[in-house]
């Protein structure tokens, strides 16, 4: 199939509504297309061919070699350049992908491994439904490799990683798509970019990709919640606590479950027999807020992962936490007159007993 190039949009919303088919995205995270593949592929090279630029940079057991660089229709692209995919027909919209390796074949040809970018209405979530974003431009990040030749690049885009606490500017002050999540195509599930859930090469490298936005931009500046145009309930004290320690998700309803967990385990830092203890210096104290937040963040985020697929079952688990929460405050209190040490009376089975002990 003959590929053209498709005229670059000066304008970045419209690359912002260029769709990819997740129908197209055959691999999984960590898959690599074999040799087999390699014919077939070819096949899809137009007229202008890659050409790599300068040695190599290893050479692979197969004796094929790996390069730094390649230029194509005059323009030089490099390991991770983010950059448009030309789709499979004329009908479709392009890929965005960042670039993680260049490989030049047997027989002189080149291609390159990619990891995709999902819009939001394109990333399945369980029992087929797809995800929603405020942010017009924003992209989910995904290890999701993707080879194709390297004929297929468009041209270079502008991607910025941005934490979800963080204030976004505006795409005429920065023109680009927007990372703030990735997006899981295996368990179907999005982190936000500094969740610490991912693995050491993982973690690694959402470290340096944020880290060269900051170099790019700036230190951006920390989302300040106006307390004149937001609601009661949404200027609450223990919301700006879950921003100041980057723990809201970015889901409004997920962030609304975390305020509500984090209102109710406060009574139990509130209570006179927490208090004796942090006095006594009883190690096993609450700190407020530091221990709290991780807390409920834990408990929310288990819950969430257990019964996001229903979310009426996921709502009504928050709630009966943070009933039972209050419930042991009240237990706590009523306990503090005594000599003998207060517990935690959480039922075993719950999920939340777990999760506060940890953090005792």
């Amino acid at each position: 199939m003959k590929m053209t190039h498709q005229e670059e949009d000066d304008h970045e919303e419209d690359l912002c509504d260029a769709k990819m088919n997740p129908n197209d995205k055959q691999l999984n995270d960590g898959d690599v297309d074999d040799d087999n593949n390699e014919e077939s592929s070819s096949e899809e090279v137009t007229s202008s061919h890659a050409k790599p630029i300068g040695k190599h940079v290893r050479v692979s057991k197969n004796g094929r070699k790996h390069f730094q660089s390649f230029e194509l229709d005059k323009n030089r692209y490099t390991l991770e350049d983010t950059v448009l995919l030309a789709p499979e027909t004329q009908d479709k919209k392009p890929f965005v992908a960042i670039i993680k390796d260049i490989e030049q074949s047997l027989k002189g040809n080149l291609k390159i491994t990619t990891h995709l970018f999902y819009r939001p209405d394109e990333a399945e979530r369980r029992r087929g439904h797809t995800w929603k974003s405020k942010i017009k431009r924003e992209l989910f990040y995904s290890f999701h490799q993707y080879v194709v030749p390297a004929e297929n690049v468009m041209h270079t885009c502008a991607v910025h990683f941005i934490p979800v606490h963080k204030k976004l500017p505006t795409s005429k002050e920065v023109p680009g798509f927007i990372v703030q999540k990735v997006y899981n195509t295996k368990e179907k599930k999005l982190r936000n970019l500094t969740d610490k859930v991912y693995d050491d090469n993982q973690q690694q490298e959402m470290d340096n990709l944020v880290q060269k936005t900051i170099q790019r931009l700036g230190e951006l500046p920390d989302i300040i919640v106006d307390k004149k145009d937001l609601t009661k309930k949404s200027i609450s004290p223990h919301y700006d606590i879950l921003v100041k320690f980057n723990a809201l998700t970015g889901e409004t309803s997920r962030d609304e479950h975390l305020v509500m967990l984090l209102q109710n385990v406060q009574y139990l830092f509130d209570s006179d027999d927490n208090s004796d203890a942090i006095s006594n210096g009883n190690s096993k104290s609450f700190v407020w807020p530091d221990v709290a937040v991780q807390a409920v963040v834990a408990l929310e985020k288990a819950s969430h992962d257990t019964f996001s697929p229903n979310y009426q079952n996921y709502s009504e688990k928050i709630q009966n936490l943070a009933f039972n929460l209050k419930v042991v405050s009240q237990q706590q209190a009523a306990a503090s007159n005594s000599e003998s040490e207060s517990f935690l009376l959480f039922p075993t089975e719950d999920i939340c007993y777990t999760s506060l002990q940890v953090y005792r």
